[in-house]
């Protein structure tokens, strides 16, 4: 089919790349693909200082519509045709972006209520953006002091701490109100 280093056009749901195939991984059903940055794809001479740019962009194969070989490559400067260096990794630097990003995506999946209704993970997200929240259950848990249950509205709201109850009562009707529900 296509072997490493080949000049392609890829197909996928979201437009075309053209570039050099660089890596395919069976495992994942992935194939890397280096390209070059618009503003270096002009086909014009680069001054010999300039370095073009590159980049990869990794697809699904299961993603790809058409793959389409190019006779040959499509530029003519022989500086686009030389696949970028490898640069050493700093493993340190990518488990401290992993454990980042694992992080920040166990926050937003906590976030995501399970078996509620659209209206209620609305509700949710409003009552977020101004207060701290977090799911229990069906339940919505606003600054670890007021408890909305289902249907989520100022009637439902219960606390011990009148303050806060007043607060997240307030919050809630102007938010329902804002989203055109009934308080």
């Amino acid at each position: 089919m296509f072997s490493l280093g080949d000049w392609i056009t890829v197909t996928v749901h979201g437009g075309k790349h053209t570039g050099q195939i660089y890596a395919y991984d069976e495992f994942f059903v992935v194939l890397d693909i280096l390209f070059r940055k618009p503003d270096d794809v002009l086909n014009q001479p680069l001054p010999p200082h300039v370095t073009p740019k590159s980049d990869f962009i990794v697809l699904n194969s299961k993603s790809i519509i058409k793959t389409e070989r190019l006779k040959s490559p499509p530029y003519s400067d022989p500086r686009m045709l030389k696949a970028p260096p490898v640069r050493k990794l700093h493993a340190e630097k990518l488990a401290e972006r992993e454990a980042k990003e694992v992080y920040k995506r166990r926050i937003d999946a906590s976030k995501k209520g399970v078996g509620v209704t659209t209206e209620a993970q609305k509700v949710f997200d409003a009552l977020s953006k101004t207060l701290p929240c977090r799911w229990d259950n069906k339940n919505i848990v606003v600054m670890d002091e007021v408890i909305v249950s289902p249907p989520y509205n100022t009637s439902s709201c219960k606390s011990s701490n009148e303050a806060a109850l007043d607060r997240v009562k307030r919050v809630l009707g102007g938010e329902r109100k804002r989203m055109g529900l009934n308080s």
